[in-house]
């Protein structure tokens, strides 16, 4: 088992996630982190970015143009040098960025899943949205000012209470999307 990462040098640990033991970097800014984060979020079943694979975003990584999600919002103004790299072109380039806008318009569930909360998938997405009627300025509203209990809704326990208020509070200014 090794105990640095070996996208990052940082140090590794093993956690119990469900019933399995997983070894994990303790890194916060390890790019093989962010590039699984952020491949989950531009995925079909997230926000559905088509022209974002898991190579583009490694690529756009190591340029230094992806450190959050809200950054996949802004590949627009690396245009000029998008364009110039190889496999791409005007007509991919404008496909791509055509693809991040019309994510935009998207439903609550979908983009809270896309955030890779632990212990928040799909179905606990679902729920969050139908409790706030998919209306994201409520959930803003209600979720990022004040700690919401969201063991009152169906299947939700304190764990994925907390991890959800944990997320929400230390993510709090990166998610400006």
């Amino acid at each position: 088992i090794p105990s640095t990462c070996p996208i990052c040098g940082g140090g590794t640990e093993i956690k119990q996630d469900n019933d399995s033991k997983v070894l994990v970097c303790t890194n916060d800014n390890c790019k093989g982190k962010l590039l699984g984060k952020l491949t989950h979020f531009v995925s079909k079943n997230a926000m559905n970015i088509d022209g974002l694979s898991e190579s583009t975003l490694e690529k756009f990584i190591e340029l230094g143009w992806l450190n959050d999600f809200k950054d996949i919002y802004h590949l627009k103004d690396h245009y000029g040098e998008m364009v110039n790299l190889d496999g791409f072109g005007e007509t991919s380039v404008s496909k791509l960025l055509d693809a991040i806008e019309a994510s935009r318009e998207t439903t609550l569930d979908r983009f809270i899943y896309a955030l890779s909360i632990p212990l928040i998938g799909k179905s606990a997405s679902k729920t969050i949205a139908k409790y706030f009627d998919n209306d994201f300025e409520r959930f803003y509203a209600e979720c990022f000012f004040s700690e919401f209990n969201f063991t009152m809704l169906d299947d939700f326990g304190e764990a994925m209470n907390e991890s959800i208020n944990n997320y929400l509070e230390k993510n709090f200014i990166k998610l400006g999307i």
